[in-house]
């Protein structure tokens, strides 16, 4: 469906909601909207409309994505994140190959759950409920048998909640990021092009952008090591550079202030 048949149908009255949906691709991702109807489409027609592919900067085709559905009077349109295999770094991939073969020679998900028991890499616990569970999930993903929305909540951080500006240092500037769980705060670096000024208004005024952007990079980008100036290295070898996870640039600055 193109946007003039959505504008069409959508002053009709058939258009009755609409959402921007990331589908992962071999280039990028591929951002979409899927139209709710109110009543069947001829089958002519599609329920989808592709809008843009994008590479590592993913808000930008979602932004396209809306402006294009405000165009046609849709303002209330939701954003979804299509399971796992969207953004999220998937730290249980090594297993699926494995998993895959017992499969092929006959393992059902119950043997195939036993055997992580008894894997030393594994050794999962079978008295606890929850790794049990986290068990039957990666085996259900594996085999293609979900869609991993129940694995996400594994794939840590699973939500930024606040960001907060801490000091410079002598790659850049030093961020804080609070997530949903304690255990998966991390910090980043933001170049040192960036005047800190700005930065600390970008923080405060665009704090929701700014939370969802470092969410999707810290799952995309790659740890950056730097000097911290109050820690500064006491000799040879005795101090390895603590590390960032992941610097943004001005230009994913410059973006996030559109």
């Amino acid at each position: 469906m193109d946007l003039s048949q959505a504008l069409a149908m959508r002053h009709v009255g058939v258009v009755t909601g609409a959402k921007v949906i990331e589908r992962p691709a071999s280039d990028g991702s591929v951002w979409i909207v899927e139209f709710a109807f109110s009543q069947p489409l001829p089958e002519s027609l599609s329920n989808l409309l592709e809008i843009s592919r994008g590479g590592p900067k993913i808000f930008k085709g979602v932004q396209a994505a809306l402006n294009d559905l405000k165009s046609i009077g849709m303002a209330n349109a939701t954003v979804q994140f299509t399971a796992a295999d969207s953004f999220r770094a998937n730290r249980f991939e090594w297993l699926y190959e494995w998993i895959r073969g017992l499969h092929q020679q006959g393992f059902d998900e119950q043997r195939i759950l036993s055997a992580f028991t008894t894997t030393p890499a594994i050794h999962l616990n079978p008295d606890d409920p929850a790794a049990v569970k986290l068990g039957r999930i990666i085996i259900q993903h594996a085999l293609g048998r979900s869609d991993g929305k129940e694995l996400e909540a594994y794939l840590p951080p699973v939500e930024v909640l606040d960001v907060r500006y801490l000091r410079l240092t002598d790659e850049g500037h030093l961020c804080q990021a609070t997530c949903a769980n304690s255990e998966e705060d991390f910090v980043f670096l933001v170049g040192a092009d960036v005047p800190e000024k700005e930065l600390k208004s970008l923080l405060s005024d665009r704090k929701a952008a700014v939370c969802r952007y470092v969410l999707v990079a810290a799952h995309r980008l790659h740890p950056q090591a730097y000097t911290d100036p109050d820690n500064p290295p006491v000799g040879p070898g005795s101090y390895t550079s603590p590390v960032a996870s992941f610097r943004l640039t001005s230009s994913d600055i410059g973006y996030l202030h559109q």
